[in-house]
C-alpha cells in the first residue's frame, strides 16, 4: 500500500508540473498571437508541439490514476486551468477513452467534454466543434 502511495505523490507532482508547463506555453503563443490551428500548421516543434506533448502526458496519468479520489479532485481544478484549445488537440484521445471502466476518470471526462462542447456552442465556433463531431464519427 505504501508503494501505490508514492507512485499516487509522484504521480500529483509531474500533473502539476505538466499543467504549469501548458501554462508556459500558453503564455508563449498569447505573446506570439498565434491560435491553436495556426500554430499546427506553422510552428512544427514549437511551443504547440511542446504543449500538445504535454496534454498527452497529462492524458496517460490522468488515464492511469485518475481513479483515486484525491487525485480526481486535483485534475477536475487542473483541467479547468488549460484552456479549451488545448483540449481541442486531444479530442480523438479523450473520445477513446470515454468508456473507461475507471468510474471517476470517466465521469471527469465526461464533464470535461460537455464543458468544451458548451464552450465551443457559446462562442458559435462551429469549425472547432466539427473536431468534435468527426472524432465520434470515426
Amino acid at each position: 500500500m505504501q508503494h501505490y502511495s508514492e507512485v499516487k505523490d509522484y504521480c500529483e507532482k509531474a500533473l502539476e508540473c505538466l499543467v504549469n508547463s501548458i501554462s508556459l506555453a500558453d503564455a508563449t503563443n498569447q505573446e506570439s498571437g498565434s491560435t491553436v490551428l495556426e500554430g499546427r500548421k506553422t510552428v512544427p516543434g514549437g511551443s504547440w508541439a511542446v504543449a500538445f506533448q504535454d496534454v498527452l502526458r497529462f492524458l496517460t496519468l490522468w488515464f492511469e490514476f485518475g481513479n483515486d479520489a484525491q487525485l480526481d479532485e486535483r485534475i477536475k481544478m487542473w483541467k479547468d486551468q488549460i484552456r479549451v484549445e488545448y483540449w481541442l488537440l486531444v479530442i480523438p484521445q479523450l473520445i477513446a477513452r470515454i468508456d473507461t471502466p475507471k468510474d471517476k476518470v470517466r465521469n471527469t471526462l465526461k464533464e470535461l467534454l460537455k464543458n468544451i462542447s458548451v464552450l465551443i456552442v457559446s462562442l458559435r465556433r462551429l469549425d472547432y466543434l466539427q473536431h468534435i463531431v468527426y472524432s465520434i464519427h470515426e
